[in-house]
């Protein structure tokens, strides 16, 4: 069965977005494993509207919900909050710096995480407190360029 990733990518060419300021992610379908197919752009999916205003943590569940069929989310960068909830949401956050098409093909081929976003800072979701839903992704790191 197909899975989901949400790009945030304000061309769709570049992984350029911080999760709490992308307007649009561009969702891709992955190939199930040992499915054959390429990832396909099957969506660019609206999560809040244009304004020059920083997302609020209110706001940041809101896009949790708008991205709930989605196994990972590939930004820019992604704060300890952010991170923490889509962990608790069974969704994986992944902080890279590349081109869209290198990290979904990379994904793709992986089927699996690339790199979690594992924040340094110590507030109510850091790696270092033992209720982290994120300590676990420790674990399972793999460099892009592997």
């Amino acid at each position: 069965m197909p899975r989901k990733i949400a790009i945030g990518s304000t061309d769709g060419v570049n992984i350029d977005t911080h999760f709490g300021k992308t307007e649009v992610f561009h969702i891709y379908e992955i190939p199930g494993d040992g499915e054959a197919g390429e990832p396909v752009l099957v969506e660019k999916r609206v999560v809040r509207q244009k304004t020059a205003d920083a997302c609020s943590h209110a706001d940041i569940g809101g896009i949790i919900e708008k991205l709930g069929d989605t196994e990972a989310v590939l930004v820019s960068h992604i704060g300890n909050h952010a991170a923490g909830l889509l962990a608790a949401e069974g969704i994986t956050s992944v902080a890279v710096s590349c081109s869209v098409e290198r990290a979904v093909k990379r994904y793709a081929k992986r089927g699996r995480l690339l790199q979690p976003s594992v924040p340094e800072h110590d507030d109510e979701y850091s790696p270092k407190r033992e209720d982290c839903p994120m300590r676990a992704m420790k674990q399972n790191i793999l460099s892009l360029d592997a």
